[in-house]
């Protein structure tokens, strides 16, 4: 499973603002790739440590919950408004799939 959504303001105003971003999964259904905004939506929500990424299919297919999350502490600042950490969690839609060895990284959150 890898994931990715860039939130991005268009000539730095607060709206409009687009979204883009992947979500592709290689196991289960549905398998493969998602591209925001070309073949499904993609919204983040939550707080930088704990935070929930969702993919919505635009042919309404299944959605895809990706629920991530690691204590604060265990993030790494690196400046700049970027953390990361390889000690995250990350379950995919409510199942346990990698605990405690999953690397997260969050930036301008």
């Amino acid at each position: 499973m890898e994931a990715m959504l860039v939130r991005s303001r268009l000539w730095g105003l607060p709206h409009p603002r687009l979204d883009t971003g992947y979500c592709f999964v290689t196991q289960g259904d549905p398998a493969g790739m998602l591209i925001s905004p070309l073949t499904a939506l993609i919204d983040l929500r939550g707080s930088w440590h704990d935070f929930q990424l969702q993919a919505r299919p635009l042919t309404g297919g299944e959605r895809i919950r990706l629920d991530c999350s690691a204590a604060p502490e265990q993030y790494n600042d690196l400046g700049e408004g970027i953390r990361q950490t390889l000690l995250g969690t990350c379950r995919l839609d409510g199942a346990t799939a990698v605990s405690g060895s999953a690397g997260l990284e969050v930036r301008g959150y």
